[in-house]
């Protein structure tokens, strides 16, 4: 390990340690700032009785007013330490994290190429990197909102994100070829508004799927002649397929947001089986039929 890297990973043990100790620490006073705080709640609910009596022309002497609490500089630092709690925390988390982490990914790395002598590491340590780093952002949402591990949030994620899932595994199986698709979010537009037109002209949701579906093979055919026919680059030939396709977009809709989905159209994207959102369904079964393809077929042993 380089030296930098040590002294840095160092660092972040002792920040880590040291904001949970003051963490600790503000915690075991919260009896003195709960005293505090009622003292002030007090004086300041006096102060407002005797400014209603005054208002109200009635004779305030009987309003005992507390005397002024006097806020120590150690007690309005602890209660900055108070309110920030939840930020310091996910600070210890995250530098606990980097530092336990960056000793122990060293000590595996290492481990490694002694086994393996002067053969190439695998992709397992970018791979426990972008796990570890997933588990701490988890965590840090978990400190920041309550809320963050129950059913309900996870269900609304995977809500949010399973267009973009189903997205990426098509797109999976370009970037394992070397290729790149910058026109898929454009397919899938002109897709959308031509289904959402069809529905409104009352043909079938099974053939409006069918005919959308073929729209997206009708596509990517055309990026693939371009690549493989014509010799252009990935990029320039799927950049130019999205100015296209965002053109066509505009003119079928004519600029105009499209309106008047159908019921069993809004299903699809909104609707829930058993509690579990439509989309996330689809999600998961494509993700298991692409982990299939990919791995128990020809096909899908040829990508790689």
């Amino acid at each position: 390990m380089k030296k930098s890297l040590k002294i840095l990973f160092i660092l972040c043990l002792v920040v880590g340690v040291a904001v949970a100790a003051l963490n600790l620490f503000a915690a075991s006073q919260g009896d003195r700032l709960a005293e505090i705080e009622e003292q002030q709640a007090a004086r300041k609910q006096a102060l407002a009785q005797i400014a209603a009596a005054d208002i109200l022309g009635i004779d305030p002497d009987s309003v005992v007013v507390p005397d002024e609490v006097v806020v120590s500089g150690m007690d309005n630092f602890v209660m900055k330490l108070k309110s920030s709690s939840a930020m310091l925390w996910v600070v210890v988390v995250d530098t606990l994290i980097i530092g336990v982490g960056g000793f122990a990914y060293s000590a595996y790395k290492q481990k490694k190429k002694a086994k393996q002598g002067v053969k190439k590491l695998g992709s397992s340590g970018s791979v426990l990197g972008i796990l570890i780093a997933l588990a701490a952002l988890c965590l840090d949402l978990a400190i920041a909102s309550p809320v963050f591990f129950t059913a309900s949030n996870f269900l609304n994620v995977f809500q949010q994100i399973a267009l973009n899932f189903v997205v990426a595994v098509g797109m999976t199986f370009v970037i394992m070829v070397n290729g790149v698709d910058l026109s898929m979010s454009s397919t899938i537009g002109v897709a959308s508004v031509t289904c959402v037109l069809m529905c409104n002209m009352g043909i079938p949701l099974g053939l409006n799927i069918l005919i959308c579906t073929i729209i997206g093979i009708v596509i990517g055919l055309g990026n693939g002649f371009f690549i493989n026919e014509v010799g252009m680059f990935p990029m320039m030939a799927t950049m130019g397929m999205q100015i296209l396709l965002r053109g066509l977009a505009y003119i079928i809709t004519n600029g105009i947001p499209v309106m008047g989905v159908s019921d069993s159209l809004l299903f699809m994207g909104q609707g829930y089986v058993a509690g579990i959102p439509f989309p996330v369904i689809v999600m998961a079964v494509l993700f298991i039929i692409g982990i299939f393809v990919l791995h128990k077929t020809i096909y899908g042993r040829q990508v790689y």
